[in-house]
């Protein structure tokens, strides 16, 4: 029988982390001090809900920490500094919506999950790759004329990772199953709001194992052809920036690729 439950899951040493540098320490402080105090947290459907905060609220700013700890502790590993993904790239847009899913905890409501949608005809997607000789990206193909958009800066809370990394082998499952509930639904949320504002076209860079991931949440991306690597001085920098991510070393297939967004309905079934 279906149940709402992930299950309950005790705090004890869950938040120890000794091997930060002092600035992501601070933003890990940060997350996971609204829990301190907590001997048990229950995973639950029935305490998540999907919103798009204004930017500079308590949601959006939790978002944006989020995302700073999550890419800087992955791609800028040994930096004794911060990279702030919030002046980074995409948010030069007119319009970008930060989507995020929050979690109730006791009294305490906290963002678990989130990604960010761009809407622009200069995307970053646009500024990383470029077609290939020959070839048009889709939207060019389609005339060129739709509103465009991309996925970028999707994050989950550290207490996610935490679970996993302490549980026994045999809870690690539906921890994983909790993230994939939560991007499944931060997906069909935002699917709706793309639809509202009439996009045709919705582009993402994903690197191996984030794609693997969004296909185990049933989320499957196509690859996009025909686009290559940008050779401008920007693609250069942020390449150059984020080594750990683009893998400029690594096999063609081990680097992150251009992908149309999977499209996903309301009534899509778990």
């Amino acid at each position: 029988m279906e149940t709402d439950s992930f299950g309950s899951f005790k705090t004890k040493n869950l938040f120890s982390e000794c091997n930060l540098s002092l600035p992501l320490r601070q933003l890990y402080l940060d997350l996971v001090s609204p829990l301190e105090g907590m001997e048990e947290l229950c995973l639950s459907k029935r305490n998540i809900t999907i919103k798009i905060p204004k930017p500079g609220a308590k949601y959006w700013e939790q978002a944006a920490s989020m995302v700073n700890f999550g890419y800087n502790r992955l791609y800028l590993k040994g930096s004794d500094s911060t990279v702030d993904l919030e002046g980074e790239g995409s948010d030069r847009s007119d319009l970008n919506l930060t989507v995020v899913a929050i979690d109730k905890f006791g009294d305490k409501e906290i963002v678990v999950g989130t990604h960010r949608l761009v809407f622009s005809n200069n995307l970053e997607v646009f500024r990383l790759f470029e077609a290939a000789p020959g070839n048009k990206w889709l939207h060019e193909q389609r005339g060129g004329t739709g509103m465009m958009a991309e996925y970028t800066r999707l994050a989950f809370h550290p207490l996610i990772d935490a679970l996993i990394k302490n549980l026994p082998a045999e809870q690690k499952q539906t921890v994983y199953d909790y993230r994939k509930w939560i991007m499944k639904n931060l997906w069909v949320f935002s699917q709706g709001a793309m639809k509202g504002l009439g996009v045709e076209v919705a582009y993402l860079i994903l690197a191996p194992n984030v794609n693997r991931f969004l296909r185990r949440s049933n989320l499957f991306s196509t690859e996009l052809s025909g686009v290559v690597p940008s050779r401008n001085e920007y693609s250069r920098e942020i390449r150059e920036k984020f080594k750990e991510y683009w893998k400029p070393d690594a096999e063609p297939q081990d680097r992150p690729k251009v992908y149309l967004a999977p499209r996903v309905f309301s009534d899509d079934k778990d």
